[in-house]
């Protein structure tokens, strides 16, 4: 089972994972964190390491953060060298979707690669259309 880690500034990822709920119903191996004003960020990473350390022990993870070069992407990034996981940034309920669903008939390879080519279609600009 691939195991997946929400990081996000605020209460993002707690959410995300909650409406995803109310969709899909309730999904395992799902940890969500956010990063709040005032929080101390060597703890922050500290509970971040923990997560992923726990988390590569016993399958494959993927991380997903909300915001490129925000702080919850570089403190994620910043443990890219340390563990094996896989980094995904960008992250929308569509997408979110879409990895909870997948990752019960893909590998985590397949599964990230597939994210990638799909991504873009999760942004659609209506007026075109209409």
């Amino acid at each position: 089972m691939i195991e997946i880690i929400v990081v996000s500034h605020g209460t993002l990822s707690e959410s995300l994972v909650k409406s995803a709920e109310l969709i899909a119903g309730e999904v395992d191996n799902v940890k969500a964190f956010g990063l709040h004003a005032g929080d101390d960020i060597d703890k922050f990473k500290a509970i971040i390491e923990e997560a992923i350390k726990k988390g590569t022990e016993e399958s494959s993870v993927l991380v997903l953060t909300d915001l490129m070069y925000g702080t919850p992407f570089n403190v994620v990034s910043s443990l890219m060298d340390k563990y094996k996981f896989h980094h995904i940034t960008g992250i929308n309920l569509p997408i979110y979707l879409e990895i909870v669903t997948s990752r019960k008939i893909m590998g985590i390879d397949e599964l990230c690669k597939t994210i990638k080519e799909i991504g873009p279609t999760s942004f659609v600009y209506i007026n075109e259309i209409i």
